[in-house]
């Protein structure tokens, strides 16, 4: 249950974002908090962060909340307040009111998963460490075949997907090696992205 002093907190972190907003951006953070594009990410004593799924964007971006202050940031980059911070603040506020910690993620966007694969000494191809990806949304798990940027350009694959700019990196990394394959000189020198 929401306490009075954060509620009126929450109310007060509401109207800055409302009234500092051009109609632009809170018409589109008002669609895309009805969407369900807006999930927890992370939250601490002093904020609130939220993943917005744009479609316009490839990488959700990650809008955090002081709620406390009244004041907020975006990793986008783009007009301040943004579109993902009204969505933020309206997902979080219509979250607390139904009892929720955070706006739950949807069920149908699904995760990276990282495995490595040592192959026995000889096999082919040359390289000894496979990195495999799936992708898993629920119970289910989906091996991801070709490139995460490739996927990323389906727009059901973009809204499917919850990536990150370090998945990005990785995905050059192996850009042009053969189903995942890390060279055995530099296996050590590839790191997983980490995820929270």
């Amino acid at each position: 249950m929401i306490s009075p002093a954060e509620r009126a907190a929450l109310e007060e972190l509401f109207k800055e974002v409302r009234g500092a907003s051009s109609a632009r951006n809170w018409s589109r953070g008002v669609e895309m908090a009805r969407a369900g594009h807006v999930f927890g990410a992370e939250e601490d004593e002093d904020s609130i962060s939220l993943k917005v799924t744009d479609p316009k964007l490839r990488i959700a971006p990650v809008a955090t909340l002081f709620v406390e202050d009244a004041e907020w940031d975006c990793s986008c980059g783009g007009d301040d307040p943004c579109a993902h911070v009204a969505a933020a603040a309206i997902a979080l506020k219509r979250a607390r009111e139904e009892g929720q910690a955070l706006p739950k993620p949807p069920r149908s966007l699904g995760k990276l998963i990282y495995r490595l694969k040592t192959l026995p000494e000889g096999a082919e191809p040359a390289e000894q460490v496979l990195l495999i990806r799936v992708m898993q949304q629920g119970d289910q798990e989906t091996l991801v075949e070709g490139s995460i940027a490739s996927l990323l350009k389906n727009d059901s694959g973009a809204q499917a997907l919850d990536v990150e700019q370090a998945d990005l990196q990785l995905d050059r990394a192996l850009s042009g090696r053969p189903s995942g394959s890390l060279p055995p000189t530099s296996s050590s020198a590839f790191c997983v992205p980490s995820r929270k």
